[in-house]
């Protein structure tokens, strides 16, 4: 759905729960924001106040897979109403480091007693250690860990602070996968990485996404395999480049230097299918991912896995999974699996 037709249904979920409390209202949306003026016609208590924001975190849970619900401070003329807008925006940026699905007032902000940076941190050479030491136990613990320092409410730590760590971590997991030959089922490759961080909207979900992408390691470090150094190669390759709408197995054979013909052989006989198979499939496990976003229109998700066309790539799709790009986001909105 769009950002308006997601507006749109917002507002007709929370309908009754505005009626119900004889309050009126307007809304707007500036993507990824939905705002919402409220009308009383007397001064809302803060019980009152509790008990809005939790319903309307319980209406939301049934259209929204996540979200944050802030309400800004009470003000008593419409020529005020920017004070109200300006306090939310302010604790808008405190609950990057809180879970998703919770609601929050303008007055609970929390006071951090010191401001913390990251750049002294030797986290990175932790995780290599780690990796080396192939212990995937211990890779869960350091993505414990790490979140639990992350979210230490006893000081502050800037949200792209953070975003940034876990983008040298995720490089981390890159140069050491290469050094060691492990072929992750997960794209590490930097822009791909920087994209998903970017999508990120809390520290919890940029856990999760690090903690995806160590089990994929993981599972990788641990499974018996017989894959040559050409078809590790062959796949990173494709790992980097399959946005790229003219990525072909020619152009893969000159970057691995052998024969077509040599490499789709290979290729086949180590993986059990075609190279042209397994750039679609990947391009489409891609595509799925980025579809999870409702941020993500479906033509930009064709565009970033590689298709001019985006009705083909639709096609593309529901040959590989049944269902079109649209049915699967409307099944994936609604708390359906794929």
């Amino acid at each position: 759905m769009t950002t308006a037709t997601n507006a749109q249904v917002i507002d007709r979920k929370l309908a009754p729960l505005f009626e119900n409390m004889s309050l009126e209202r307007l809304y707007t949306f500036r993507s990824p924001l939905y705002i919402f003026q409220i009308f009383a016609r007397r001064e809302v208590s803060d019980r009152q106040m509790n008990y809005f924001g939790q319903r309307i975190v319980e209406e939301l849970m049934g259209v929204l897979r996540s979200f944050h619900v802030i309400i800004g401070k009470q003000v008593r003329d419409y020529r005020n109403l920017h004070e109200s807008y300006e306090s939310a925006v302010i604790k808008l940026q405190t609950v990057f480091f809180q879970p998703v699905n919770t609601y929050y007032s303008s007055g609970q902000v929390s006071e951090k007693i010191t401001f913390r940076s990251l750049n002294e941190s030797d986290y990175e050479n932790e995780l290599r250690q780690i990796l080396k030491n192939r212990d995937c136990a211990a890779l869960d613990k350091f993505s414990d860990d790490l979140l639990a320092g992350l979210t230490d409410e006893n000081s502050y730590i800037l949200p792209n602070q953070v975003r940034d760590l876990y983008y040298r971590l995720h490089s981390v997991l890159h140069s050491v996968c290469r050094s060691m030959q492990i072929n992750p089922d997960a794209s590490l490759d930097s822009g791909v990485v920087w994209n998903d961080i970017n999508a990120c909207n809390t520290v919890y979900e940029l856990s999760d996404l690090f903690r995806k992408n160590i089990r994929a390691v993981c599972d990788a470090m641990n499974k018996p395999t017989g894959e040559s150094e050409t078809v590790y190669t062959i796949k990173s390759y494709i790992a980097r480049s399959y946005s790229d709408p003219g990525l072909s197995i020619k152009e893969i054979s000159s970057y691995a230097h052998l024969s077509t013909s040599y490499i789709c052989t290979l290729f086949k006989n180590e993986t059990g299918m075609t190279l042209n198979q397994f750039i679609t499939e990947y391009r489409m496990e891609r595509a799925r991912d980025l579809l999870d976003d409702p941020r993500n229109k479906i033509v930009e998700v064709a565009g970033i896995v590689g298709y001019n066309d985006s009705n083909y790539f639709s096609k593309t799709f529901r040959k590989a999974f049944g269902i079109s790009p649209s049915e699967y986001r409307e099944q994936r909105e609604s708390g359906g699996e794929l």
